[in-house]
């Protein structure tokens, strides 16, 4: 952004870090249809230019065979995500699937019967030894 002084006025110019592309816009012609006509087109002999409309012409194609070839290479990256994504997706199954199989049942989470039987055991040895040591 540059300001400037010019006529006893400031100025600001702003220079953009990418070039600004200017599109030429399409330009429709009218259509008139005359009372006995149908809505049926019938080639015309062309009344322009040949010369600026060929030039049009071929920017024109140019600009589609542009667009083709951006629209095939979007194509081919989305198609690269989405096997990316499956691949992922599998994985995740795969690991989730390992998860849940190697995980212990809620039932051994808890202490069970036998598991109580050995700690009042170990607490009436316990018992007995301070007795006789005594």
């Amino acid at each position: 952004m540059i300001q400037f002084e010019k006529d006893g006025t400031i100025q600001t110019k702003v220079r953009h870090r990418t070039p600004m592309v200017s599109v030429p816009k399409i330009k429709r012609k009218p259509t008139s249809q005359k009372k006995g006509e149908c809505g049926f087109s019938s080639p015309e002999p062309d009344n322009q230019d040949s010369s600026g409309s060929e030039a049009q012409l071929m920017k024109h194609n140019t600009r589609i065979r542009k667009k083709g070839a951006d629209l095939g290479e979007l194509q081919s990256a989305i198609e690269s995500i989405k096997e990316t994504q499956e691949d992922i997706k599998r994985d995740i199954m795969a690991l989730r699937n390992r998860v849940t199989s190697n995980s212990p049942t809620v039932d051994n989470q808890f202490l069970q019967l036998k598991h109580y039987i050995f700690i009042l055991l170990l607490v009436l040895l316990q018992l007995i030894i301070n007795f006789l040591f005594k």
